[in-house]
């Protein structure tokens, strides 16, 4: 049997979460296969595998539990925010030769900066929203933040979605939002507001073309899909979402 490790945690303020998902995920896997979880942070790294926690060793994919050695053949990267969600392990697991089940690390970094991705989509005439874009340690452009307008939003262009974004609806909640996004990360987008509904659909490659899951429809009775949105109940995702089928 194929042994799975579900890499989780990293270094980013979604740790708890990350774990969570991952565990999720190992809850609901085909008995056909094994699976352990693979915790990591800037520490190192831990496998847990049948109520047991022991270290993993990097360079043989490896953990040993009553002394069997127990190799990971396949990896899933379930870490929210760096170094997952930004494709750094996945380009370390293509250097070691380790089967992976995510995209690419190009693919993930492009897509996980905020401000990059919209650079990237605006190439191919997609729309999206005005946007400014600031690095941590030189001078804020606040007039051309002004210029996009109130409401707005605040984030971190290269960490999670969850932590560091406020919606600003007055000029005199722009410096807190600002300094919060940069407890997150080196860059910053200051985006103006867009009212409409809120939709995401997943998709995923086989060897027979690119599948697409049906679209979710995301509500909130919060200003915006913050953490506790996402993480403590207080939304509906609704699929398929109810838009026009066109």
């Amino acid at each position: 049997m194929k042994r799975v490790g579900i890499i989780c945690g990293g270094f980013s303020s979604e740790y708890e979460i990350s774990v969570l998902s991952a565990t999720t995920i190992r809850n609901h896997f085909p008995d056909s296969y094994l699976t352990c979880l693979l915790k990591m942070d800037r520490q190192g790294w831990i496998a847990e595998d049948g109520g047991e926690s022991v270290p993993f060793n990097t360079d043989s994919f490896s953990y040993e539990i009553g002394g069997e050695e127990r190799k990971v053949n396949i990896a899933i990267v379930y870490i929210h925010g760096d170094p997952g969600e930004n494709g750094k392990i996945q380009a370390w697991l293509e250097m070691k030769e380790i089967v992976y089940v995510n995209s690419g690390p190009l693919a993930s970094e492009l897509s996980f900066d905020k401000w990059f991705c919209n650079q990237f989509l605006r190439g191919f005439d997609i729309p999206v929203a005005r946007s400014v874009y600031c690095l941590k340690n030189e001078e804020v452009p606040r007039d051309e933040i002004h210029s996009l307008g109130y409401p707005l939003f605040v984030k971190p262009c290269d960490s999670g979605s969850s932590y560091g974004i406020s919606k600003v609806s007055d000029p005199s909640q722009l410096n807190d939002a600002i300094r919060l996004a940069f407890e997150e990360g080196e860059s910053i987008v200051a985006e103006a507001f867009l009212d409409g509904t809120e939709v995401t659909c997943g998709v995923y490659r086989t060897k027979k073309g690119v599948v697409a899951l049906p679209l979710t429809e995301i509500v909130t009775g919060r200003d915006f899909f913050d953490y506790t949105a996402k993480y403590e109940g207080d939304s509906e995702e609704i699929t398929p979402a109810r838009i026009d089928a066109n």
